[in-house]
């Protein structure tokens, strides 16, 4: 498997995953028409995600560096506790008073709650690949086993300890 969730195929490169094709780097064969359509169409691994921010950024985010790519994660995770608290007061708002346009709202709400997760999930893969650190790898060898805290799959750790 090559960069980004295709396969290297002379000095071509072939796509095998069909949410790159919706991500518009790459025209979709009709195979890939038919996948767009599956259940599981949208799923992508995670070393799949970080191969893909490396492929679309990495010259930029390598000269920007680990500290100026630090400081783009905290604003992402700032503008996600922006759209947390977006949610949590729409909630509140919705059990005073329940509104003619509630699914408006609650849509545009939930559409920008996706688009920074979204952000902070790119920018995290971003500063692994300029610190060398493969995602996926760290995930497994830290969590690949259950709890880093008490060792299960489901975690007993006391409520007030950090597992």
């Amino acid at each position: 498997m090559g960069p980004a969730g295709g396969k290297r195929v002379g000095s071509n490169f072939e796509v095998t995953q069909p949410w790159i094709v919706r991500l518009g780097l790459l025209l979709p064969s009709a195979t890939e028409k038919n996948k767009m359509n599956s259940p599981d169409s949208n799923d992508v691994s995670i070393k799949q995600f970080q191969d893909l921010i490396r492929k679309m950024y990495f010259e930029k985010d390598q000269a920007r560096g680990i500290p100026g790519t630090f400081m783009w994660l905290a604003e992402e995770i700032g503008e996600l506790s922006s759209a947390l608290r977006e949610t949590e007061h729409l909630a509140e708002q919705l059990k005073l008073s329940p509104a003619a346009d509630t699914q408006t709202k609650h849509d545009a709400v939930k559409s920008n709650l996706e688009q920074e997760f979204a952000d902070v999930f790119a920018w995290l893969a971003t500063i692994a690949n300029v610190a060398g650190v493969d995602l996926s790898a760290a995930l497994f060898n830290k969590y690949g086993a259950g709890c880093p805290g008490c060792g299960k799959f489901i975690c007993d750790c006391p409520d007030a300890e950090k597992p």
